[in-house]
């Protein structure tokens, strides 16, 4: 009789067996560590104070305090990125895209800033103008990691400046520089085409508080890229004596707003242009100005000059004054091209004498 060996064979697979769980083990002292979250991304902008501010980039949730600056951010398409608002803005929810709410407000404006609501709120950058209460936002909210920006939006001179920074905030570079291009190479055109050609006078004048505008003026962008001279280039104070309008006389006027007619994306009817007509030549004496005697008087709705910095206010006094040296110029197609970028609604109506898009 053959003898059966078997503990050979349960030898063997014992063996095997050992060498699978010897691999296995190896694999799993082999495996990668988990990976570890990526850093969150930050950027160092120069804000318009000239202070350098380490930013998250892009911010996702911002505190914005001012319509002009609101306009520009809603021209790079990054409302959703705007997680609070002052009171202005949302008493003019209609021209945005995206309306906001009482529980969004964090300041009244820009000079009465709520910061125990802006805590409470948790954005990520706070930006406002220089004319606001941007040293006390900085002081109280830094001990709860809130950035503060200072962007200008009422220069014209630092219109482009001022979109590249947004732009950079917001990881909307190419879009900024595109805007930015497109009010440039306008105020290019104006300033070739009007090259040596004569310089009519003009009196810009903000109607909410009856003043001019002077060099340095948040206004003056209006004046300047309008072409025409300004006839308080030498005044010291945007405060003038209505009465020194008749003496110097300017050729055109250019009135902004009026104090009747609140701030509205729905333009102004004609029958409230008319009264603020009416308004301007019933002041002692000025019935008699060039300007009020030939009809020369541009009216300009609150909505319809604050563009671009003004620059679109700025067009409409350009063409109003040089029409026929102007002909490739189209400031109501500007203006409907910036409402266009926000995706507002365009609102024809927000000049007298209204402009036509060919115009």
């Amino acid at each position: 009789m053959r003898k059966r060996y078997t503990a050979p064979r349960h030898f063997a697979y014992l063996l095997c067996i050992a060498l699978v769980l010897l691999l296995c083990g190896g694999c799993r002292q082999q495996e990668a560590p988990p990976a570890e979250a990526p850093a969150a991304q930050t950027v160092t902008v120069a804000d318009s104070a000239g202070r350098r501010v380490e930013i998250p980039y892009p911010v996702t949730r911002a505190a914005v305090s001012n319509n002009y600056t609101m306009e520009m951010i809603g021209t790079l398409g990054a409302w959703d990125a705007v997680c609070a608002v002052d009171f202005d803005m949302y008493n003019n929810n209609a021209a945005w895209t995206h309306p906001y709410t009482m529980e969004q407000v964090f300041a009244n404006n820009q000079r009465n800033v709520n910061f125990e609501k802006t805590i409470e709120l948790s954005p990520q950058v706070v930006i406002l103008p220089d004319n606001g209460v941007w040293r006390e936002a900085e002081e109280k909210l830094a001990p709860f990691g809130i950035k503060v920006l200072v962007v200008n939006p009422y220069y014209a001179d630092e219109f482009a400046d001022s979109m590249t920074l947004l732009g950079q905030v917001f990881g909307k570079e190419e879009r900024a520089r595109q805007v930015a291009d497109y009010f440039t190479e306008r105020m290019r055109y104006i300033e070739t085409q009007l090259e040596g050609k004569p310089r009519k006078t003009v009196y810009v004048e903000y109607n909410p508080t009856e003043e001019t505008t002077i060099p340095g003026d948040f206004f003056y962008g209006i004046a300047k890229y309008s072409g025409g001279k300004n006839i308080f280039d030498d005044a010291k104070a945007i405060r003038i004596d209505l009465e020194e309008v008749t003496r110097r006389n300017p050729d055109y006027m250019v009135i902004i707003s009026d104090k009747q007619a609140p701030r509205n994306i729905i333009p102004p009817t004609e029958e409230q242009y008319r009264d603020l007509l009416q308004r301007i030549a019933a002041r002692p004496g000025w019935d008699e100005i060039s300007a009020v005697k030939n009809g020369r008087v541009l009216l300009v709705s609150m909505t319809g000059h604050e563009g671009a910095g003004k620059l679109v206010g700025a067009f409409y006094a350009a063409k109003f004054l040089y029409p026929e040296e102007l002909p490739d110029l189209h400031p109501e197609a500007v203006f409907k091209q910036w409402v266009d970028w926000q995706g507002s609604p365009y609102r024809p109506g927000h000049t007298y004498p209204a402009f036509s898009l060919d115009d």
